[in-house]
Parts: C-alpha cells; structure tokens; sequence
C-alpha cells in the first residue's frame, strides 16, 4: 500500500491507496493536442463534491488539486480545469449547464460527477438512468473525452438498497454506453475495508459526508494518474469508442 501523502493538502492527509479505481480511459484527442503541444483542458462538472464543499478554501477542492497534478504529470503545455460545480444540484438541473458547456466548445474533456443527490432526493432511478444516457449522448455528440464520477460512500447511509441501485445504476448505463467510471464510492468503501471508519473519516469533512482537503487530494491524485496514462497511450477516443467498462 501507498503511504506517500496525497497531492498537496497536508492537514489530515491520509494514505491513498495503490488500487486504481478508475476504468481505463483513452483519449485520442488528447494526446493528439499533447503532440503538437496544444492546452489540455477539462471540465470538470457535478455537485458539491466538485464545487469543494468540505475543503478548506477552493484551491484544496479536487479540481483545483487535480489541475496541479496533470501539471506535474503532463509537463509541456497549459493545462487548466474548470470547476463547474454547484452544491445541492441533482443530474437534471446539470445536464441542461452540461449541454451549454459543451456547445461552447473549449474542452478536450468531461469529467461528470453525479447521482448522490440523486439518490438521496427521493426520485426514481428509472429517469436517472434517462439523465444519464442523454448526458453521455451529450458529450459524445460534442466529441469530448469523458468520463463519470460515481456516488461517494458515507457512514450515514439511511437506505442502503436505494443508494446502491443508483450507485449501480451509473455503473451500468456507462458499461452499457462504453464509457469509463471512476468508482470513488468503492474508493471510499475501500479505505473502511482497508482501515476502518477512522479511516474513512479521515477524508472526511465535519459533516460526515463531503470530503476534506485530504480526501480530494486522493481524488484529484487517482483521476490525474487515469488522465495522464490516457494522455500518454495511444488508443480511440473516450467519446467516439471508449474503453469498456471493467467490473
């Protein structure tokens, strides 16, 4: 197991882990831009796991960890991450700015945070699944890289069945549709399999609930290492033939 901190956050860091819980991701777009050495650019869109709810101040939210980390990985050319994320907000109310996002152009990359409130609003999983398919549908039409970020895992779960069907829910439309999954909500249960809640806890915020500067360095560092590799490899790219989801 990796011991080294994550990223830059140093107040109750905590050991990351070595397992890769990301899909493999290909990017030809990517690296076609890192050879002629074009900016690489992502957004990075969602809720209050992506706006840093929970993080000292913005710069420790992981898009902001994870724009200094492909820095450091993918030296050469520009990189810059967009944090488009707004707390509380459910897959509706962020595929439509997803939409406009992505009409607009300027992004090599999509990486769509999504379904914890979802599943904690009290809807269907039926229409979220819906979201999801028209949010893929959405950024493959535009031609960008993409990839989701899955549910986190928290200690106050209330109806654990219901979570995990939209924690399954994701997993499956992006399988189904060859799309990459970061898993964080295995992340995150990995760290409690690993070494208990205190853990788990230790990547968390006061609440319980958002991660803490530590825990988004670990996102950010988990999420540079999939991008980077991408980055470096060649392969077709995510939103025209991604790589297959891995169970």
């Amino acid at each position: 197991m990796c011991l080294a901190l994550c990223g830059a956050a140093e107040a109750g860091s905590i050991p990351c882990g070595a397992q890769n819980f990301s899909d493999p991701l290909r990017l030809s777009r990517v690296q076609a831009d890192r050879a002629a050495g074009a900016p690489l650019r992502v957004l990075a869109i969602g809720s209050s796991s992506t706006e840093g709810v929970g993080a000292t101040s913005p710069q420790f939210s992981y898009p902001a960890q994870l724009q200094g980390e492909l820095a450091r990985r993918i030296p050469g050319a520009p990189v810059t991450v967009v944090n488009a994320g707004i707390g509380g907000e459910k897959a509706d109310a962020t595929l439509a700015r997803l939409r406009s996002a992505v009409a607009d152009g300027g992004f090599d990359l999509v990486l769509w945070q999504v379904g914890t409130n979802d599943a904690l609003a009290g809807g269907e999983v039926g229409p979220f699944r819906d979201m999801l398919r028209e949010g893929i549908a959405t950024v493959r039409n535009a031609g960008l890289g993409l990839m989701i970020i899955d549910q986190q895992y928290f200690p106050a779960i209330k109806d654990g069945r219901r979570y995990r069907a939209f924690v399954a829910a994701v997993r499956e439309e992006a399988a189904a549709a060859r799309v990459p999954v970061f898993h964080r909500h295995d992340m995150m249960q990995a760290w409690v399999d690993a070494g208990g809640a205190e853990r788990l806890e230790a990547a968390l915020a006061p609440d319980r609930f958002h991660m803490n500067d530590a825990g988004y360095a670990c996102l950010a560092q988990k999420l540079a290492g999939v991008i980077a590799d991408a980055a470096a490899t060649a392969g077709p790219m995510a939103s025209a033939q991604p790589a297959q989801t891995v169970q």
